[in-house]
């Protein structure tokens, strides 16, 4: 039985991710009385939006090995509050 140690499948595990992004903006007071309201507030967020990792199709947070490293999906909610 072979019991020599080796490097030859270690690599990098560095990564940047944009995890989370958001954005909002409060229209003005004067935009808002005129449609009879109090306050509007617009808002836009995405998640998973960019991963860099030293490998092409590498997901530095996949857990399960058996399906590969499927990446994070991403999701673009918006809203109106």
């Amino acid at each position: 039985m072979n019991k020599i140690s080796t490097s030859r499948r270690l690599h990098s595990t560095d990564f940047i991710r944009l995890k989370t992004l958001t954005l909002g903006f409060t229209l003005p007071k004067s935009w808002v009385k005129a449609a009879h309201l109090e306050n509007v507030r617009l808002y836009a967020s995405a998640n998973n939006l960019w991963t860099w990792a030293a490998y092409d199709y590498y997901d530095p947070e996949a857990t399960e090995k058996r399906f590969g490293n499927v990446g994070n999906l991403r999701s673009k909610p918006s809203s109106l509050a």
